[in-house]
């Protein structure tokens, strides 16, 4: 299996994945409070993404090929976390966090608050997880509780699955049967834990946070892409040329209608032959943008994209990102990718400069104000910092070091 280097193209790949024939589904089952259950079918892909990070994607539909959800589930081995999230059609997407502790947990089983070791058939589970291999990669559904009510099955939790577990737990047992002092150790080390929890939440909402706003883009696509071929035979326009399917007044585009103009397409609101707002398709200079549009100018859900592969993506206000994520490049290789808010960056946040350095944690109006470093020095020598308050201090390698191998900082 190809391994992915960065994860948003991988995701935005998925998203805008092709629509498979329906002998290519397997078969699942949905249980709804007020239908009763029904048969299902959903598509099911695995990505390794980095060395550590492995991905797990359900796409479910209707037996008429309608879609109804989209599973992503993202497996950190390196964190011990497993980041849901589970997004309805033309809906919202829900995300939760699992953590497990891999000396403990052979195949997860997990409440809303709880994660289970065995799977105990009165238990009324929310997610009901597994991994498809020895090596505890790349994680499975069998059955997810949505938030409206209903029971999406989908891969079989057979018997062969539950033996298997046991195999792992007999497997971990002499791990389990660590020592006092290895306790000890474990104990001590995660008094920093509030610390390092605050900063693991923050960089789990902003994952979650561009999921959803990934999935908002898909859809403004894909209704886009079914009205221009509702409206033109191709789809494929050349750069000079014009076309306009909609409502006019004075031969102008006027009321509800869908431009096409030097390979910008405009659909919603005219006035006098000018766009006021709706959703658009934009290449300007050197700039790509894909979203909406008010007052004439880039206001609500976007992904706006430059050359050198720097992106803002979020909510814009009066053309320019007032809360969101950005990944910025510059041109003596300093690389930012996290929260961005007023102009700035705001949030979780990840930053490498030229000089090997990382400062990975929650940025306040540009500054650092509480994470990790890790800096490199003239000789060679590497160290690493605990930054509070914009105070730095010392600390040892392995308190600091979870965070220089998270999801997010797969973007470099």
């Amino acid at each position: 299996m190809a391994t992915m280097k960065k994860i948003f193209p991988i995701v935005f790949l998925l998203l805008f994945s092709a629509t498979l024939f329906a002998q290519d589904y397997l078969s699942g089952k949905l249980s709804d409070p007020q239908w009763g259950v029904r048969e299902i079918f959903y598509d099911r892909t695995q990505n390794g993404i980095t060395a550590n990070i492995f991905q797990t994607v359900y796409k479910v539909f209707e037996t008429n090929k309608i879609p109804l959800y989209t599973i992503t589930i993202t497996h950190d081995r390196s964190k011990q976390i497993i980041l849901m999230a589970v997004k309805q059609y033309n809906g919202n997407s829900k995300g939760t966090t699992i953590t497990y502790d891999e000396e403990e947990h052979g195949l997860i089983f997990t409440e809303r608050n709880s994660t289970d070791t065995a799977f105990l058939n009165f238990k009324l589970y929310k997610y009901l997880l597994s991994f498809t291999d020895a090596q505890l990669d790349y994680p499975v559904a069998h059955e997810v509780r949505t938030e409206d009510g209903k029971i999406i099955e989908l891969d079989p939790l057979t018997k062969l699955r539950l033996r298997k577990q046991k195999e792992i737990i007999q497997r971990l047992a002499p791990l389990l049967a660590r020592s006092a002092k290895d306790k000890y150790e474990k104990a001590r080390a995660l008094s920093q834990g509030d610390f390092n929890q605050h900063l693991l939440q923050l960089r789990d909402s902003l994952y979650v946070f561009n999921t959803q706003c990934t999935f908002k883009i898909e859809e403004l696509r894909n209704s886009m892409d079914k009205e221009l071929a509702a409206k033109f035979e191709s789809r494929k326009f050349e750069k000079d040329s014009k076309f306009y399917s909609g409502e006019k007044k004075k031969g102008k585009p006027n009321g509800k209608g869908l431009l096409v103009e030097n390979g910008n397409v405009y659909e919603g609101n005219f006035k006098a032959g000018t766009f006021l707002d709706g959703r658009a398709v934009l290449k300007i200079d050197s700039s790509d943008y894909t979203g909406e549009y008010a007052n004439s100018k880039r206001n609500g859900i976007g992904w706006l994209k430059f050359a050198n592969g720097t992106y803002l993506l979020g909510t814009f206000s009066n053309g320019n990102l007032s809360n969101g994520i950005s990944l910025s490049k510059e041109a003596s290789g300093e690389l930012y990718f996290g929260g961005f808010a007023n102009g700035t960056r705001n949030g979780y946040g990840e930053l490498h400069n030229t000089k090997e350095a990382m400062y990975f944690g929650e940025f306040q109006n540009g500054k650092l104000v509480k994470g990790f470093s890790k800096e490199v020095d003239t000789f060679g020598y590497t160290t690493y910092s605990k930054i509070n308050d914009g105070n730095k201090t010392a600390v040892d390698a392995a308190l600091a070091e979870d965070f220089f191998d998270s999801v997010l900082s797969a973007q470099k």
